[in-house]
């Protein structure tokens, strides 16, 4: 078999491409855009990079991007709190809590309350 090479900037425009399609499509449909959400705590720069990555994403292919930064200090309880929020909101349809939480929070115990309807990392 011969190998074939593969353009992946190509493709991966062409991905690009559909996604913003289907994100007008949906905006048209609903009267509103897409909305994903993440929750990052904490100073952690491969995570601060990763969360200011995806809100260009969202933004360069139509959809809603609402980060909610919280300190390192910040309280479990806390945390949970702006999950539940964000649960009950009908702008956001997806969000992910970016890992690693700080040291003092009980990641199994903050993932659990995400809804599994709108949990993007589909831990549920």
């Amino acid at each position: 078999m011969k190998a074939k090479l593969i353009d992946g900037k190509a493709v991966a425009q062409t991905i690009k491409n559909g996604l913003t399609a289907e994100a007008l499509n949906f905006q048209e449909r609903y009267g509103r855009k897409i909305g994903l959400a993440v929750v990052i705590a904490g100073e952690n720069p491969a995570s601060r990079i990763y969360v200011r990555n995806k809100a260009a994403a969202c933004e360069n292919c139509g959809i809603a991007s609402f980060i909610y930064q919280l300190p390192e200090t910040v309280s479990e309880s806390e945390i949970i709190e702006i999950i539940e929020k964000i649960n009950a909101d009908s702008n956001i349809d997806g969000f992910l809590v970016q890992l690693p939480l700080p040291e003092h929070i009980n990641e199994k115990r903050v993932l659990s309350h995400v809804s599994p309807y709108k949990d993007v990392d589909g831990f549920h």
